[in-house]
């Protein structure tokens, strides 16, 4: 093929073919320069080859000597970044300590000059109280810290009595009589405490409850006890008024479907209309059993108040308490009703 090829260029040029030997010549010697071509390029890229494998050898050597080198300055680095690390740490711990030493200067004219109505900032005061003394009781080896915790209890002390005036004051102002009778029939399953005091004021007792139990305070309990013990015995008498002022006992709405009007279960109560009269007795219509029926309905909603805002042993503790005055009532004007006309 390729003495072909030659031929025919041999043609072209000369006009007449190329013997056979000299094309075999002239293809020998192309063979010849292409390969010296081909071994002379291969021995400049071997040659390119070991001069960058002598840079790359030559660059990791002083890799190797620059991480030496600067090894030490690392670990030096690392030793005075622990160390800045310590001290920063060391700084704020002290002056943690010394916020806490300087709490009773910082907030004492605040906590004697009283709420003044910005309750929720007032309980974050006795809240910093409470954490500084906590803090001080674990570090009691502190040079002055008894002195600044007797401050402290001193101020706990004024910022419970007026968070305490705050408590009565919210609490007398929502505990106010009601007319039992004006309760739902039948009351809501949950939260029956929302109908003798609004959402919001159990919420803010709450919070304030809060704070006194983070204080360990308890006098408190004494105050929720009284005017709340004295708000079940007013709302019954109230109750028992408004029944004495009506000139024939309330009627059940529908007293053929009462299976067991001595009950004063909510399964049995049933909606009393004063304005309904009758010429006899109708069976469940006796006072007393309308009294009955309006006294669970205000207990029930009195008991969900006091679990909503004392804990288990605080609720425990107080609620009997406060139904006692309550059930005491109940027994005094048992006659009077009972006698009453029916």
């Amino acid at each position: 093929y390729y003495l072909q090829i030659l031929d025919e260029e041999a043609r072209s040029r000369t006009g007449r073919s190329m013997p056979v030997d000299a094309a075999r010549e002239e293809l020998f010697e192309n063979d010849v320069r292409d390969t010296a071509y081909i071994k002379e390029t291969l021995d400049r890229a071997d040659n390119l080859a070991n001069q960058m494998i002598d840079i790359l050898d030559n660059f990791e050597d002083r890799l190797g000597k620059l991480e030496t080198s600067i090894y030490p300055i690392h670990r030096l680095l690392q030793r005075w970044k622990q160390v800045h690390t310590n001290i920063d740490n060391t700084m704020l711990s002290t002056q943690k300590v010394l916020d806490i030493f300087d709490t009773p200067a910082k907030i004492e004219g605040r906590i004697t000059d009283g709420a003044r109505g910005d309750y929720a900032a007032y309980m974050a005061l006795l809240d910093q109280v409470a954490e500084a003394m906590q803090y001080l009781f674990a570090h009691k080896s502190f040079k002055s810290a008894e002195k600044t915790i007797e401050n402290l209890k001193r101020l706990r002390q004024t910022g419970l009595v007026e968070l305490e005036n705050i408590f009565r004051s919210i609490l007398i102002k929502h505990s106010a009589m009601i007319d039992p009778s004006k309760l739902p029939d039948p009351m809501p399953e949950e939260e029956r405490h929302l109908e003798i005091m609004p959402a919001n004021i159990v919420v803010e007792l709450s919070k304030i409850i809060e704070r006194f139990t983070s204080l360990a305070y308890s006098n408190y309990l004494k105050e929720y006890k009284d005017k709340r013990g004295k708000f079940l015995v007013g709302s019954m008498r109230k109750l028992q008024m408004t029944m004495t002022e009506k000139p024939t006992a309330p009627a059940p709405a529908a007293a053929a479907n009462m299976s067991d009007t001595s009950s004063v279960d909510s399964s049995s109560s049933t909606s009393v209309h004063p304005q309904q009269q009758q010429q006899g007795y109708q069976r469940g219509s006796h006072r007393f059993i309308y009294m009955l029926q309006c006294a669970y309905r205000i207990l029930s909603a009195e008991r969900d108040l006091a679990l909503e805002l004392l804990d288990g042993s605080s609720f425990e503790q107080v609620f009997p308490e406060i139904c006692t005055p309550f059930v005491e009532y109940l027994g005094e004007s048992t006659d009077t009703v009972i006698r009453g006309r029916r």
